[in-house]
């Protein structure tokens, strides 16, 4: 898990196995990035999280107005029952 070039992604270039769950290699190597590029990925990763949790609450949001309507429909059908009978 170290890092690699984007370009190199796109043309092909492949990430070892051996390499893909190194978590300390990974974290050596963001520490031997100067410190703006640090920076930069503490500040992507950030971005990454909030736009995550922004997704996460509005999925539950709407989870929640589709809950309130069903059970709102189903007061006002047992409502209706009630005074039908």
């Amino acid at each position: 898990m170290g890092l690699i070039d984007v370009e190199a992604l796109r043309v092909g270039a492949q990430i070892k196995d051996k390499d893909a769950g190194d978590v300390s290699r990974f974290l050596n190597r963001i520490l031997g990035l100067s410190v703006a590029k640090q920076n930069c990925v503490s500040n992507k990763r950030g971005e990454l999280k909030d736009c995550h949790l922004v997704s996460c609450y509005k999925l539950l949001l709407t989870e929640m107005v589709s809950l309130f309507f069903v059970s709102l429909s189903c007061f006002l059908m047992h409502l209706l029952l009630q005074i039908l009978m």
